[in-house]
């Protein structure tokens, strides 16, 4: 692909976020969701992303739990773990994802977030950390798929 080429998809995703995004009338709103749903709807309305819940996702078990003991006290206390230690290895497996090298974010030791369009630990958690600062307690948006 050229680079003009790249340059007008560039700017056309640019005018495409400013037209979506007024037919929004609030856009700090936080997307707390179990797959790349809510990376979708960022990009959509050309938003910045508002909730560390984008570009991963958290097998249903894991995210049914963590929303009912939901804080912000648990968002910020995230370790990692190899794919060999995931609760979810025969799904990981099922999935063909199980030698993929994404990291795999864990939180209070038992909740599994899966940062499949990330290639280090650091990137992820930086991002990570970096967006929870931004989620608006106020605006939160909660998104389920069991797919």
């Amino acid at each position: 692909m050229t680079m003009r080429i790249k340059f007008l998809r560039n700017i056309e995703k640019k005018v495409k976020g400013i037209i979506n995004r007024l037919f929004i009338n609030k856009t700090e709103f936080s997307i707390i969701s179990n797959n790349c749903w809510g990376t979708f709807i960022y990009k959509k309305y050309g938003l910045n992303y508002q909730s560390p819940f984008v570009n991963l996702f958290v097998f249903a078990p894991d995210y049914i739990e963590l929303l009912e003991n939901f804080s912000m006290k648990i968002l910020r206390n995230i370790s990692f773990i190899e794919h060999k230690d995931s609760r979810h290895k025969e799904e990981l497996i099922s999935l063909g994802i199980y030698e993929s090298d994404y990291p795999i974010g864990v939180l209070e030791d038992k909740y599994e977030l899966h940062f499949l369009h990330y290639s280090t630990q650091k990137d992820a958690k930086e991002k990570w950390l970096k967006r929870i600062n931004r989620i608006n307690t106020k605006k939160l948006i909660f998104k389920f798929s069991a797919d």
